[in-house]
């Protein structure tokens, strides 16, 4: 959902975003949850140990279920799902739809409709450990960029005012996302002095520019296990 001019957007990301916890661990729940439901009835029944290895959650174990079953009432509480709680049994987790407002999923048709939209998450995130690592801004600013983006090997921008009406992320979340993204290798951001409007006397608009680079990470991490043979298992996903 868009908003007016100097305004933030109030969209599902922010609000997964501010309501709490800088793990990434429901970001990357609801985007396993997405891949998990992509059938009708668009539900799934897992333990939160095994959740938790699917996340990749680092250790002590004793934590996992309560980090799991956190992240799940926030998505719970986004109307991003639904859960059902059965007594002695793993919770039915039902997606709903991707706008928060609490109505039944419908998986994206690749229509022209603005409110149709869908981006792919590519598989490689999921096989290389940089994706693990992130944090909350990491993710979001990874989300958005991918949703954002005109073509894979083009470097992408916004304004500010625009960024604040599409995206709504706070500045410090924007900056610190982006700082992640770059350590993790997976981000080129630099400043690019972007062509004027033809005909205007102004001078030609700095801008900062992203580039994701998902797979050539994912492929060097491969090449590393193969050498040393070490890593963390990983979890192929795909949206």
């Amino acid at each position: 959902m868009g908003a007016g001019t100097g305004e933030h957007a109030e969209t599902p990301l922010k609000r997964l975003v501010t309501s709490g916890g800088r793990d990434g661990i429901t970001l990357r729940l609801y985007l396993a949850l997405l891949w998990k439901c992509s059938a009708s009835p668009y539900d799934v029944e897992i333990p939160a140990r095994l959740w938790a290895e699917l996340l990749g959650l680092e250790p002590p174990v004793e934590t996992y279920s309560r980090r799991v079953n956190g992240a799940v009432k926030r998505l719970e509480d986004a109307n991003l799902i639904s859960v059902d709680r059965r007594r002695g049994k793993p919770s039915v987790v039902t997606l709903l739809d991707e706008s928060g407002d609490g109505s039944p999923y419908r998986p994206p048709r690749g229509s022209k409709d603005p409110l149709d939209r869908w981006v792919r998450v590519p598989i490689e995130l999921w096989q290389g450990d940089s994706f693990y690592q992130l944090g909350t801004p990491g993710l979001a600013m990874l989300l958005a960029i991918l949703a954002e983006r005109n073509k894979p090997n083009e470097p992408m921008w916004w304004s500010i005012s625009q960024f604040q009406r599409r995206i709504g992320l706070a500045p410090t979340t924007r900056a610190r996302g982006v700082k992640q993204l770059r350590e993790a290798g997976l981000l080129t951001a630099e400043r690019k002095r972007l062509p004027s409007v033809p005909g205007s006397f102004a001078n030609d608009p700095v801008r900062q520019t992203y580039l994701l680079h998902l797979g050539e990470v994912a492929t060097r991490r491969r090449r590393k296990r193969a050498v040393d043979g070490k890593g963390k298992g990983s979890a192929s996903a795909g949206r």
